[in-house]
């Protein structure tokens, strides 16, 4: 809602014209080469207007590209003209955006600065409105207005709940939001409102339902059931998914794929389709050879991905370097799915095993077992490795049982089945599967963290120790 009637009638265009844009784009006749010619122009323009990413280009590729803008060029030899963005120039134009184009923004936002200095990540009125509807015409294939969404999103700097809440508004969904000042702190209050408005959808990362549901399980409390369960914010495995239904007792759902960085670049249709957003975006894969290639849909491809966002002129995003692994599948003319396969390096790296998350989830929640684990890390030390847990069983003995499997994966492994994990346990969305539950002690912590994970890893260092005391003294 706008109190000026001219922005009132300039959303309602937007709204108007990517509703029409989605509905047209699986047509036969719909002209998609021209679609992207135009958009990219104006993306590529925008950036122009930058300094710093002038001078990424240098002298002699800026007047290259402006030769190739003033003669129509085929939108990929634009592009292929177009440096790759890592994160260092990503800062710096993004940063130049945010102070020169103030007067255009309509939100700000940063990314989660976990592995640095946070990103600026600003959101403009044309952007926002763009992203809503991407979200809500699809979503709306499986959710109704009939629902109510309990959004706990516990990073309240980024756009995901904002984001959210105006997308599953966007559908007539009434929404709250919520988050717990802490990873592990009092998750009471969501409990006890969520008793009483009895919502039906669930938004948000999975490391926070399973950390509601094991707070409910240790404190005795009613744990909320859900229709419909929206994940975001970390990858989560088939294994994990699966676990998530039994908990929940609904369909559970990779709501959307992106970053603050690119925006949201796949939205869920289905429990089984995360849908590339190919009308706002173009997407080129680096394949494992190191070859670059564009993503048309002739068939699957598999690499690194590399986005270049159409819709956000107030802040260029042109052929940036996303760090995630990704396989892409063609469904029908104009229709792509993504399955996100993790960031580069996030492979189990423990003495003698090589699993990466899919792998290793499945042995921790097997389709044809009883586990009841509600959460886990792995310690590396000195002399074995450690699988520490909490879960809803009787004992410990009772929890081997049921993993043995896991202990003949892993030779060696010591299992313990504790009642509260350590804080970084329950940092999924924020740092990301690998470095919230797999800890090698026999490093140091890694310096470039900010001082709260600093902190937390220090935490789980103490834990551990005090945890193999006990061990020994046993």
């Amino acid at each position: 809602m706008y109190r000026d009637e001219a922005t009132r009638e300039q959303v309602n265009r937007l709204i108007a014209q990517q509703q029409r844009l989605i509905r047209a784009w699986r047509q036969p006749d719909f002209d998609r080469e021209a679609h992207y010619a135009e958009r990219l122009g104006k993306t590529v323009r925008s950036a122009l207007e930058l300094e710093s990413y002038r001078e990424l280009l240098g002298s002699e590729g800026a007047a290259s590209v402006d030769a190739l803008l003033s003669r129509g060029a085929d939108y990929r030899e634009l592009l292929a003209a177009l440096p790759i963005l890592a994160k260092r120039e990503y800062r710096a134009i993004s940063g130049e955006a945010s102070r020169s184009r103030r007067h255009r923004m309509l939100n700000y936002f940063e990314t989660s600065g976990t592995t640095g200095e946070p990103l600026p990540a600003p959101k403009g009125l044309h952007d926002l409105v763009v992203n809503t509807v991407n979200f809500g015409e699809h979503w709306a294939e499986f959710l109704s207005g009939g629902d109510t969404a309990l959004i706990l999103i516990n990073t309240p700097q980024g756009p995901a709940a904002f984001q959210f809440e105006h997308a599953l508004n966007y559908l007539g969904i009434a929404t709250f939001r919520t988050w717990v000042d802490t990873v592990r702190n009092d998750y009471g209050r969501v409990i006890r409102i969520a008793g009483f408005l009895r919502p039906t959808v669930f938004a948000g990362p999975p490391s926070q339902l399973i950390n509601l549901y094991e707070y409910a399980a240790a404190n005795g409390l009613e744990a909320p059931a859900f229709r419909k369960v929206l994940l975001t914010g970390e990858r989560s495995s088939p294994a994990l998914k699966r676990r998530l239904r039994q908990l929940t007792g609904g369909a559970v759902y990779d709501a959307s794929y992106g970053s603050s960085e690119t925006g949201t670049t796949a939205v869920a249709v289905s429990e089984d389709a995360l849908r590339l957003q190919t009308h706002s975006y173009i997407f080129e894969i680096e394949e494992r050879d190191g070859r670059i290639r564009f993503v048309t849909g002739d068939g699957p491809v598999e690499g690194e991905l590399i986005v270049t966002a159409l819709e956000n002129d107030l802040r260029p995003l042109i052929r940036y370097r996303t760090g995630d692994l990704v396989r892409i599948e063609p469904r029908e003319e104009g229709v792509l799915d993504i399955t996100p396969l993790g960031r580069l390096g996030h492979a189990l790296d423990l003495p003698g095993v090589g699993l990466d998350q899919d792998e290793f989830e499945e042995l921790v929640w097997p389709e044809d077992g009883d586990s009841r684990i509600f959460n886990y890390f792995i310690a590396v030390c000195p002399d074995k490795v450690y699988f520490v847990f909490t879960g809803d069983y009787d004992n410990e003995a009772q929890a081997e049982r049921h993993l043995r499997h896991l202990r003949e994966a892993i030779p060696g492994v010591a299992f313990c089945m504790v009642p509260k994990l350590p804080d970084i346990a329950g940092l999924g969305s924020t740092l990301g599967w690998k470095a919230a539950r797999v800890h090698d002690l026999r490093k140091p912590a890694d310096p470039s963290y900010p001082a709260n994970i600093r902190q937390a890893m220090e935490q789980l260092r103490q834990f551990m120790e005090t945890l193999r005391s006990q061990e020994a003294a046993v």
